[in-house]
């Protein structure tokens, strides 16, 4: 028996369609060869022979673009078009994409697992093939046949972004699912069972992931800005800065309890999830960040597009000026004018329709404005203080001084601090000494 010569492919590939999969291509290329034995199709076209059962990070890329003779582009496009990493690619630094690059591009299949371990963020990779039953007859009718679609094999898409329906699962095994193509694949489907009320969610955390897969890079500044935003809009949370387990207890209500049980849905039980998401960057995973951004808030393109480019306006920059330090972007136009005259930050909160808290949160981390703020604080504290004093004095006309510090020590700590004159003229005289004797002795 001869030698095979991997550098003359002995099949021509198939020409692929958009959007589809390079499983999926190979997959048409080995049943239109009439080749029987998986592994010599795997072998010449990926340099590999274990290239039929592991359709969601293909090794041997590079090999497959010399195979191809132009029908495959740069390998970069061609990973995030065609394989399930586009999803990831987006929350991949530079090393991490170039370490998953090269990872891909050998023909090497013990890799595998190390380039899951790149893009599983704590969670594990699970991708198994589905299709959606509507795209399959649209496909047929239009270029002949079905193929595998990249968008339907993302994380926690069970519903096709495109039409809408649910999508279906192969239950085969990984030895007999070797290059699986969607006709064959359409008699060993199944639907997974969904709570009452999933579809909607699923419908949305799907257009999510689309929308995710779009962007180039996404940063998590940005994206935790609009979840934050998403939830103050919604009236769960009070501030966009910190938000409370409490208030995560009610955002996980939203997410309905019978998700957990969804296959890719199971480590979204409590509010775990949602801290290390919001808190720690290395958990942000993308279907975490899909379903955060479900949970509250329009889906569509256009408005995830518009509040992302208005996060990422929030985001905290680099001020060349400040020794390298790192500082808040600044505040809108109409606030800065808004305490450009003497006026206290909560009036101008009042006056833009923000939320006063909020407002204070965030204005502690902009320097520019944080001597205002020192003195906008204490002037309102001056303010309670001394309404808390009067107020006292009204309830009780013929108090002593004692009194007075015994019930609102709070009130004359703050005009010790603030305003001594003020503090001096509300407290009753001090009493001097033989005071009692004297009244007596009148």
């Amino acid at each position: 028996m001869g030698t095979f010569d991997h550098a003359q492919p002995s099949v021509l590939l198939a020409r692929p369609r958009p959007r589809e999969t390079i499983f999926s291509v190979c997959s048409r290329t080995h049943w239109a060869s009439g080749h029987i034995d998986a592994r010599r199709t795997s072998t010449q076209l990926l340099g590999h022979g274990r290239g039929g059962v592991h359709h969601d990070f293909p090794r041997g890329m590079q090999h497959l673009r010399q195979v191809a003779g132009g029908q495959i582009g740069s390998l970069e496009v061609e990973l995030c078009e065609r394989t399930v990493l586009g999803v990831y690619w987006p929350f991949m630094s530079s090393t991490q994409r170039a370490r998953v690059l090269r990872l891909c591009a050998a023909s090497t299949p013990s890799t595998l697992n190390a380039v899951r371990a790149g893009v599983s963020w704590q969670i594990a990779p699970r991708h198994e093939l589905r299709y959606c039953p509507k795209c399959l007859e649209i496909d047929q009718q239009t270029v002949g046949h079905g193929y595998w679609h990249t968008e339907h094999q993302w994380p926690g898409v069970w519903i096709c972004p495109i039409d809408g329906e649910q999508l279906r699962y192969v239950t085969r095994s990984s030895k007999c699912a070797a290059w699986l193509t969607v006709e064959q694949a359409v008699g060993d489907s199944r639907l997974i069972e969904l709570p009452r009320g999933a579809l909607e969610v699923l419908r949305d955390v799907s257009l999510c992931c689309t929308w995710i897969a779009s962007q180039s890079q996404a940063s998590f500044e940005a994206l935790g800005i609009m979840v934050r935003s998403r939830m103050r809009k919604a009236g769960v949370v009070r501030r966009e800065l910190s938000v409370t387990a409490d208030e995560l207890k009610a955002v996980s209500s939203h997410f309905l309890p019978g998700m957990c049980e969804v296959m890719h849905f199971e480590s979204f039980q409590g509010t775990k999830w949602m801290q290390d998401t919001l808190v720690d960057h290395r958990a942000g995973h993308p279907l975490r960040w899909a379903v955060l951004l479900s949970l509250h808030g329009s889906v569509a393109r256009e408005d995830l597009e518009c509040e992302y480019r208005d996060a990422i306006a929030q985001v905290p920059q680099r001020d060349l000026f400040d020794r390298g330090e790192h500082r808040r972007a600044v505040a809108p136009p109409e606030f800065y004018h808004a305490l450009s005259e003497p006026t206290q930050i909560r009036q101008a909160a009042r006056t833009l329709d923000v939320d006063a808290n909020e407002i204070q949160s965030w204005i502690r981390r902009d320097r520019q404005l944080a001597s205002h703020w020192r003195a906008s604080r204490a002037d309102a504290r001056r303010h309670e203080a001394i309404s808390a004093i009067e107020a006292f004095l009204r309830a009780n006309p013929t108090c002593l001084r004692i009194d007075v510090l015994r019930s609102c020590l709070w009130a004359v700590r703050a005009l010790e601090r603030y305003d001594q004159a003020a503090l001096a003229r509300l407290l009753p005289a001090p009493i001097t000494k033989h005071w009692r004797q004297l009244q007596l002795f009148g």
